[in-house]
């Protein structure tokens, strides 16, 4: 394979900035509308544990491209283990939320799966291609593969954040009923109330 130059792990590192900070900006923006506030708590948490493997995805490809780059090739290395034991955990806890998710929300599961062979993919691929001592064009190839991950994690957290919406407008009419009829049954608590009111003799003052 060809040598991977500091020229190529900037772009690749200047790429996973660029991509970092618009997803960044679009869930700030997100969570200032609002995050589906009548949404289930199974869909907000699963729309939170994506996040996190995002931002982890880019993060982890910004900062193992500059340590590739500052830091020796054995230091670049631990920096990855580390990395994928961090990617491996955020993946277990979005599927343990995915358990709890199917009951109110159509997933994909197959997506949660494919997401396992992909984050095997990124884990493994350096070790794969050049064994217990990876060179840097294989940390590379694990770097670009942890990159095109955080783009189709990205892709699904908008899908699933589709459907989520869906789900919230067919359960606003029943929340809509549920507080017309709460409102209808307090009404029909006051009216008695009031009607005791009116027919309770007024007080005479004592001179």
């Amino acid at each position: 394979m060809r040598p991977i130059s500091d020229a190529v792990l900037l772009e690749v590192a200047g790429i996973s900035a660029t991509l970092l900070g618009f997803f960044v900006v679009g869930v700030f923006f997100f969570v200032q509308r609002g995050a589906f506030p009548q949404a289930p708590h199974e869909a907000r948490r699963y729309l939170r544990a994506v996040t996190e493997t995002v931002l982890l995805l880019y993060g982890a490809a910004l900062f193992l491209s500059i340590a590739l780059v500052a830091f020796t090739l054995t230091w670049a290395s631990v920096l990855y283990v580390m990395a994928s034991l961090a990617l491996v955990w955020s993946v277990a806890r979005t599927s343990l939320v995915v358990r709890h998710l199917h009951r109110v929300l159509d997933v994909r599961v197959m997506w949660q799966t494919a997401m396992w062979a992909a984050t095997g993919a990124v884990v493994g691929l350096p070790w794969i291609l050049g064994g217990l001592k990876p060179s840097r064009v294989d940390l590379t190839a694990g770097v670009l593969a942890a990159v095109v991950l955080a783009f189709a994690s990205s892709a699904n957290l908008v899908l699933s954040a589709y459907d989520i919406s869906r789900l919230e407008m067919r359960a606003a009419p029943r929340m809509i009923r549920r507080g017309t009829r709460a409102g209808h049954d307090a009404r029909e608590n006051e009216a008695p109330q009031a009607n005791r009111r009116a027919m309770r003799p007024p007080a005479r003052w004592s001179g």
